[in-house]
């Protein structure tokens, strides 16, 4: 066995001594969006306490979902105090639009950083499209500390 072979085993194992267990529940979830309030059992109205049951059933830390719009996660947020969010409309950075909101457990995550960007040519500028699409793409990201 190489001398380079044994120190790189050596470092691993030594790495991984230190390293602790850690349960860490992350789910994505898409929400589909509420646009078409006549959708019948497809509708919000219909579906969202199942989603408040998915939550309460499997309470993950983090949750990404997709397709919200602002009205969804009001209601989510009302229903499930226990989780924070971060996100912002894909259409003006602010609340126009779908959102790719993170939902956190506010009692134990602190919040360190977070942010924005569409996917696009131009991903700072918010709405902005890339080549083709027929829709602003925004992906919001954070940052945590337990």
């Amino acid at each position: 066995m190489s001398y380079f072979f044994r120190l790189l085993m050596l470092s691993l194992l030594l790495g991984t001594a230190s390293v602790h267990a850690y349960d860490l529940k992350i789910m994505s979830f898409n929400i589909k969006n509420g646009n078409n309030v006549d959708d019948g059992l497809q509708g919000w109205e219909s579906r969202k306490e199942n989603v408040y049951a998915i939550f309460n059933n499997y309470t993950p830390d983090i949750v990404g979902t997709q397709e919200g719009f602002r009205y969804q996660l009001d209601d989510m947020q009302a229903a499930m105090p226990m989780y924070g969010e971060i996100g912002v409309g894909r259409k003006d950075s602010l609340t126009d639009g779908e959102y790719s909101a993170i939902h956190y457990l506010k009692d134990k995550y602190e919040v360190l950083a977070t942010g924005n960007f569409w996917l696009s040519g131009t991903p700072d500028v918010p709405g902005s499209m890339g080549d083709g699409a027929t829709h602003a793409r925004i992906c919001s990201w954070a940052r945590f500390r337990d």
